[in-house]
Formats: structure tokens, sequence, C-alpha cells
């Protein structure tokens, strides 16, 4: 009898702490991906949820921000787009999509932006407006310099951190396969 007792209470004990694991939505787990800054896979995983037509704001911001944050300023420029098409969408997305339509070279745009953006805030406004301004008048006026990639150093792989070595000599990081001796 004190066996039967000592089991069935184990297995009381059991059941009490075993329980069934919940599995996390498809959102749920993009959003933790996303926090934990891991945004190529949380924006697999974003554009999972997105219908062809209608997709929610929030969700819409995310994929934006996660392209932002991984440098693919063209795709964040779009979903932006989409984003602050919405009412709902946060004055944070306006300031981003001004910073990518900046970088793209789309002043009045960015400028329409900031506006909506700073409407409270007419320091920080009239400092963005004057980067617009600025980057209009100097990409307007040709540059005596011409830039050109040398093809020893700037190849399909990642180079970094270049120092001077010597008086001839370049020394910097590569993943490249192959060591040159130059």
């Amino acid at each position: 009898m004190k066996k039967l007792i000592c089991i069935s209470l184990c297995v009381l004990l059991l059941v009490k702490y075993a329980r069934g694991q919940e599995q996390l939505s498809v959102k749920q787990q993009a959003d933790n991906l996303y926090e934990r800054y891991e945004y190529f896979k949380s924006l697999t995983l974003y554009l999972k949820l997105v219908k062809k037509d209608k997709a929610d704001v929030k969700v819409m911001e995310r994929i934006a921000d996660c392209y932002f944050n991984i440098n693919r300023y063209e795709d964040a420029e779009k979903w932006y787009a989409r984003a602050v098409a919405d009412p709902k969408a946060s004055p944070a997305s306006h300031f981003y999509y001004a910073e990518v339509l900046l970088r793209d070279q789309q002043f009045d745009e960015a400028r329409q932006q900031y506006k909506l953006c700073f409407l409270n805030d007419p320091g920080t406004l009239a400092a963005k407006l004057a980067v617009c301004d600025s980057a209009a008048l100097w990409m307007k006026q040709p540059t005596a310099y011409h830039i050109k990639n040398d093809s020893v150093l700037n190849t399909a792989y990642s180079e970094w951190g270049a120092v001077p070595y010597g008086k001839t000599s370049l020394i910097f990081t590569s993943d490249r396969i192959a060591v040159s001796g130059n």
C-alpha cells in the first residue's frame, strides 16, 4: 500500500510540473529575433506575415527597420513608404523614411518627411532641412576628384582595417581565400 501511495504521489507531482509547451506564433518568433538584433532572420519571418495587399502597419515598420539595419536601403525605402501611408505609422517611421530618402538623394521628399516628423521641434526641423539643402547644393557642384576602386584592394570579399606599413606598403584584413605577397 505504501508503494502505491508513493507512486501516486510521484505521478501527481510530475503531472503538476509537466505542462505542455506553448508554440510561439510566427510574429512572436520574428519579434524575439528582432529584439535580439537578428534582423535578417526576423525579416524572413515578417515577410511571411505580409498578405499581398494588406499588412499590419507594425509589421511593415519592422520589415522596413530590418532592411534598414542590414543596409538594404532601397528595400527599406519601399517598406517605409508603405508604412507611412498608414495613419497609424509611428513618427520614427517618418524619420527613418526621411533618412533613406536623403541617402537616395531624394531631397524634396526627405524634407516633407522631416516636416511630418519634427512638427513640434522647430530647432531640429531647421537642422534637418538645412542638411537636405546643403546636400542638394553639394550634389549640384562638380568636383575635381574622381574616385576609382582599386581592383587589388576592393574585391568581392570583405576588406577592412587598412593601415600603412613602412613607406610603400599597406596591411589590411580580408576574408579572401588566397594570400598575395605584394
